[in-house]
């Protein structure tokens, strides 16, 4: 059985996503999972994915896609080198905009 890869393993097509930021950022633009995942033409299992883990690896082509839907920069969805906490959104505690649509 292949082994999972590595967050620390350099991949030039992959990157760590901030799963955390990319549920804020989504909750902000008051879209459910389902809307963006259909709006940046990636399945919804990924997105739920993707949103679930603190530090996903992720394919760069993916993130743009979520980055273009979103209408942010690819930067801000991205883990800086050493990050610990995604950076306020400006969400109160509680706000989710999940699948209840």
């Amino acid at each position: 059985m292949p082994a999972r890869p590595s967050l620390t393993t350099h991949d030039p097509w992959s990157t760590v996503l901030n799963g955390a930021r990319l549920k804020d950022t989504r909750c902000q633009r008051g879209l459910s999972r389902a809307e963006l995942a259909d709006n940046a033409g990636i399945s919804r299992s990924t997105l739920a994915r993707l949103e679930r883990q603190q530090q996903a690896p992720c394919r760069c082509r993916t993130v743009a896609r979520l980055a273009a839907a979103l209408s942010v920069n690819v930067e801000t969805l991205i883990c800086s080198p050493g990050q610990q906490e995604p950076a306020a959104i400006g969400l109160s505690a509680g706000q989710d905009h999940d699948d209840q649509r």
